[in-house]
C-alpha cells in the first residue's frame, strides 16, 4: 500500500499471504431501538444521552450530538473529508457523553442532601424560609422563586436554591466534595471504552492551590451547594450518579461490552465487571428519593413534562450557567421507582431549563425503554444479522452478575 492507503500490488506475488482469519465479536449491552430513538431526539440539538441498566451498569443507548457518518471511515478517509470533520465548529468528533466538563447545576443538589445527612449535619425536617435570596457578606445569591417554609424533601422537589445556599454554609466544603468523591466524581468512571474526562471535584486542597490561601473564602461555598462554580462533570458521571441513587448506593462499572464471542474455538467469554456500594443510611436514601419521585409526580415538582403514564420515575432538573452563552440543560432521572431498571442523564446544550429540555427527551428515552424495550437477543435485519447459535444462546440467558 502507498502513503495513502491504496492498495498497489502483491507483495512477492502473494507468496507469503495469509489467509484471512475472523475475529471475534464483541457482545453489546446496547438497546439498539432505544440507541436509535434517543439519536432521534437529539438529532437537533447538541448535546448527549446516557442510559444504563440499573441492574448491571450496561449501557443501554449513548448518543453525541452532533454525530457524523461512521461510513466516512470505512475504507481510506479522504483528507478533505477528515480537513472537514474537524474544522466543524459544531465539534462532531467530541463525545459529549463521556468527555465534556460542565457544572451540574440543580441536578448535584442531591448530594449536599447526602453529606448534610450522612454527616449529621441536620435533619430531613430542618427548614428554611426562602424569600427568594440569600445574602452571604455583601453578595446576594439569588433564587428564582419564593418557596415560604422549605424542608430537605420539599427542597430537592421544587429546586429551592435559599435552601442549599443555607445547608452548603453549614456542611462546608470537604464534607461536600467527599460525598460526590463517593460518587465517582472527580475521577474517571472505568468505562470500557477507554475515552473520558474525570471532570473536577474542587476541596479545600484544590481551593487553595487554584487561588492561594487567603484568596477564596466561604462566599464561594453556595454556588458549589447548587451545583455551580469550580464543579465540572461528564453525563456519564451523572448516569451513574442517577444509577447509585436508584439502587440506594450500589453502583455497577459501566460498560458497554458483555461477552466475546471467539469463532475460532466457538466460545463465548463472559466480561465480569465490578460492583461497589456507597455507604448511605436507609434514611438518607428514602429522603432523597421521596424528594426526586415528587420532582416528577406531585403538583409543584419542577418536571410535568418527564412523566410517564402509569409508571412512576423519579429525577431532578438543572440549569447550569454557561459565561459563553445560554445556560445548559441538565436532567437525571431513574423508573421504575420502586425497581427500577434504566437510569438517565441527559445534557442539552445552550437550550436554557432543564425541565423544559433536558426532562422531556429523559422521560421520553425511559417510556421507550420500559413500554417498548427489545427482547435479550437483538432483531435481525439489513444492518443486523443473524447471530451464531451460540451466541444468540448467551444474549438470551440470564446475565451473570458481575464482581
Amino acid at each position: 500500500m502507498n502513503v495513502h492507503g491504496q492498495v498497489v500490488g502483491r507483495f512477492e506475488d502473494g507468496a507469503r499471504d495469509l489467509p484471512a482469519r475472523d475475529g471475534k465479536d464483541l457482545l453489546l449491552t446496547m438497546d439498539f431501538d432505544l440507541q436509535q430513538f434517543a439519536e432521534s431526539l437529539m438529532a437537533s440539538r447538541r448535546g448527549a444521552v446516557i442510559a444504563l441498566n440499573t441492574t448491571d451498569g450496561g449501557i443501554l443507548a449513548m448518543t453525541s450530538s452532533p454525530d457524523y457518518n461512521l461510513s466516512l471511515f470505512s475504507g481510506v478517509t479522504q483528507p478533505e473529508t477528515w480537513k472537514a470533520l474537524n474544522a466543524d465548529t459544531s465539534r462532531p468528533l467530541f463525545n459529549r457523553a463521556t468527555l465534556t466538563r460542565y457544572p451540574p447545576g440543580s441536578t448535584f443538589k442531591m448530594i449536599l442532601a447526602f453529606a448534610a445527612l450522612e454527616n449529621d449535619v441536620v435533619s430531613p425536617s430542618w427548614s428554611v424560609r426562602c424569600a427568594g435570596s440569600y445574602r452571604v457578606g455583601n453578595k446576594v445569591f439569588k433564587d428564582l422563586h419564593v418557596h415560604g417554609l422549605t424542608d430537605m424533601t420539599k427542597a430537592i422537589q421544587q429546586s429551592c436554591n435559599v435552601y442549599f445556599y443555607q445547608l452548603m454554609m453549614k456542611v462546608g466544603l470537604d464534607p461536600w466534595s467527599e460525598m460526590a468523591s463517593r460518587f465517582g466524581f472527580g475521577r474517571l468512571t472505568g468505562i470500557d471504552i477507554y475515552e473520558e474526562n474525570p471532570g473536577l471535584l474542587p476541596s479545600t486542597a484544590y481551593m487553595n492551590r487554584r487561588y492561594g490561601e487567603r484568596g477564596w473564602t466561604r462566599g464561594f461555598l453556595p454556588s458549589l451547594g447548587i451545583g455551580q462554580g469550580e464543579v465540572g462533570v461528564t453525563p456519564l458521571q451523572m448516569a451513574i450518579y442517577a444509577m447509585a441513587i436508584a439502587n440506594r448506593g450500589v453502583v455497577h462499572q459501566p460498560h458497554a461490552v458483555r461477552a466475546v464471542f471467539d469463532r475460532s474455538r466457538n466460545r463465548i467469554d463472559t466480561i465480569f465487571y465490578q460492583t461497589r456500594r456507597i455507604v448511605l443510611s436507609d434514611r438518607s436514601c428514602e429522603v432523597v428519593r421521596e424528594g426526586m419521585r415528587r420532582v416528577v409526580q406531585e403538583p409543584g415538582g419542577t418536571v410535568g413534562m418527564a412523566r410517564i403514564a402509569g409508571i412512576e420515575s423519579a429525577g431532578k432538573t438543572g440549569t447550569a450557567q454557561n459565561p459563553h452563552g445560554p445556560d445548559h440543560a441538565w436532567y437525571v432521572g431513574f423508573a421504575p421507582v420502586e425497581a427500577p431498571r434504566i437510569a438517565v442523564a441527559v445534557l442539552v446544550e445552550n437550550a436554557g431549563f432543564g425541565g423544559s429540555f433536558a426532562a422531556p427527551v429523559a422521560g421520553r428515552c425511559m417510556e421507550h425503554f420500559l413500554r417498548e424495550a427489545s427482547p435479550a437477543v437483538p432483531k435481525t435485519g439489513p444492518e443486523q444479522p443473524q447471530l451464531p447459535t451460540p451466541v444468540a444462546a448467551a444474549l438470551a440467558a440470564p446475565q451473570q452478575k458481575g464482581r
